[in-house]
């Protein structure tokens, strides 16, 4: 379901569901995280405010054992004793900062939104979001050498 009622009773809103996609050039494309906007008509900034408050807040409360989750190997008893215990927590991500690097590689070209197969090149437009609406984070990758 893409909609979802916010409040009840005149004048009530619309939640719009936000579907993302993650992709570095060359490689598979995954589905990301859906986002959760109050109103229908965004900007590529909410998108990935949105989006790095809920990676922040995903990282900063998961458990240490997380980690190993997606693992297909888990280090063997010697190896634990031989590097140590593992820090009981990490150190939390502070959302604005991480918020101000993720706007940056927008900026700089490190990372191009696609809102609805359109290149999004003003962070500050507004964006209609409609049920089938997609944004698309495309990761760029250096090249080696030059």
């Amino acid at each position: 379901m893409h909609y979802a009622r916010a409040t009840k009773g005149p004048g009530c809103r619309m939640s719009v569901v936000l579907n993302t996609v993650d992709q570095v050039l060359g490689a598979a494309r995954s589905a990301g995280p859906q986002l959760l906007f109050p109103v229908d008509c965004i900007t590529a900034r909410d998108i990935v405010r949105a989006r790095v408050l809920m990676e922040v807040d995903r990282y900063n409360n998961a458990s240490a054992f997380a980690d190993n989750v997606l693992n297909l190997t888990i280090p063997a008893d010697e190896e634990h004793a031989l590097n140590g215990p593992r820090r009981s927590r990490r150190r939390e991500l502070n959302a604005e900062r991480q918020i101000e690097v993720a706007l940056e590689a927008v900026c700089k070209g490190r990372i191009i939104i696609m809102f609805n197969g359109v290149q999004v090149s003003d962070l500050d437009a507004p964006l209609l979001v409609t049920p089938v609406s997609e944004a698309r984070f495309l990761r760029l990758v250096p090249l080696v050498g030059g």
